[in-house]
């Protein structure tokens, strides 16, 4: 089997850079997308990068700086039988480029003020037939074949709901920075971080791929998650169809339009109007 990126988008909620971040290796068969959460705190820990991508903000840095962890797989076999070190592993390597260009240690400082980020990540197992997918918080993973549909998404609706409750922006702040301050702590929420001991909570789910006809997958940040579960436009079925089909910049713009059919986020239950709107389409054939 081979695997090849169909379409990806990386649409910015604003005029700063994305904080989504997707890649992938073909030798390794495996793909990724990230979706950098900003930290609480207004000022910059990490300084005197010269790149605009990782200029705009912290979770921008920290989501292209796990991203190109990932990417030193480089046609490696993924190490299906010790998943949790490769990405402990990864993290590390974050976490140690933090401590150079900071000069200090995660824990030097308030957790809501440390960036991380949303992931969901995919290795095919070739002598399996399967797919695999590790995840922590938010985003999505949809898997199409034989006109059947799979979704894996590590958070539930009911958790993610917990960021959208409030329609006054100091209520959404506190209760953002509430949540995030039980980051991969006990009795709090697991997500990439700083922090190795996060992989603990990731969520592994596979499906068996059929070796007579191709698969599609759809990686998504929920930033274009919305089109499903917030404006329900769209079953999970649909949207992967719609995206082979049609492609993922006029889902994209699909979505910016619903959105500005409104004055404020607060209008259809999200803290914010627009979302950075990551995703990767690809295509595993036998």
């Amino acid at each position: 089997m081979t695997i090849e990126v169909v379409d990806s988008i990386n649409v910015p909620e604003g005029n700063d850079s994305s904080a989504d971040r997707f890649g992938w290796d073909t030798g390794s068969e495996t793909a990724w997308l990230l979706d950098g959460a900003s930290a609480t705190s207004k000022t910059r820990l990490i300084k005197g990068t010269t790149s605009n991508a990782m200029r705009s903000s912290d979770a921008a840095w920290y989501a292209k700086t796990l991203s190109n962890a990932f990417g030193r797989i480089r046609g490696a076999p993924f190490p299906f039988d010790k998943p949790a070190k490769f990405f402990r592993d990864n993290i590390s390597f974050v976490r140690q480029r933090f401590n150079e260009l900071t000069s200090k240690q995660p824990e030097d400082f308030e957790l809501t003020d440390l960036p991380s980020a949303a992931g969901i990540f995919m290795a095919h197992q070739r002598d399996a037939h399967k797919l695999w997918f590790y995840g922590l918080e938010d985003c999505t993973g949809i898997t199409l074949s034989r006109g059947k549909s799979f979704v894996t998404t590590p958070s539930t609706p009911k958790e993610q709901e917990r960021e959208r409750i409030y329609t006054d922006p100091e209520q959404t702040l506190a209760a953002y920075k509430a949540r995030k301050a039980t980051m991969n702590q006990p009795g709090g929420y697991s997500v990439f971080s700083l922090h190795p001991d996060a992989v603990s909570g990731i969520k592994t789910e596979s499906i068996a791929l059929p070796t007579d006809r191709e698969t599609h997958v759809l990686l998504m940040s929920d930033g274009l998650g919305r089109l499903c579960d917030v404006f329900r436009m769209f079953t999970h079925a649909q949207l992967i169809n719609r995206a082979i089909t049609s492609g993922l910049a006029n889902l994209a713009q699909e979505l910016r339009n619903m959105e500005n059919a409104y004055e404020t986020g607060a209008e259809f239950g999200c803290a914010k109007k627009h979302d950075d709107t990551g995703a990767l389409l690809l295509r595993i054939t036998p």
